[in-house]
């Protein structure tokens, strides 16, 4: 239920963001913060490959955003997703 409720939310704010301003806008940084705090459940600091499964746009992401190629996104490796 709650990432249904997660799902609903991002959509809604990137409509919004693309009608004002299109893709780059498409995520505020909070959000995406938010989402890595989320994501990263051991609290180790970064969003694991396993961890990433949990969603759809960072798991997709991941192999191109994890530029260090350690298996594991920081938060700056994890706010370039969708950019």
């Amino acid at each position: 239920m709650q990432k249904l409720m997660l799902a609903m939310t991002l959509a809604g704010i990137s409509s919004v963001a693309m009608a004002a301003g299109g893709p780059k806008d498409a995520v505020p940084a909070s959000v995406q913060k938010m989402s890595f705090e989320k994501l990263d459940v051991n609290h180790d600091g970064y969003v694991s490959r396993s961890e990433a499964d949990a969603d759809a746009v960072t798991k997709a992401g991941f192999d191109a955003a994890d530029r260090s190629a350690d298996g594991r996104l920081d938060a700056e490796e994890f706010a370039a997703i969708g950019k």
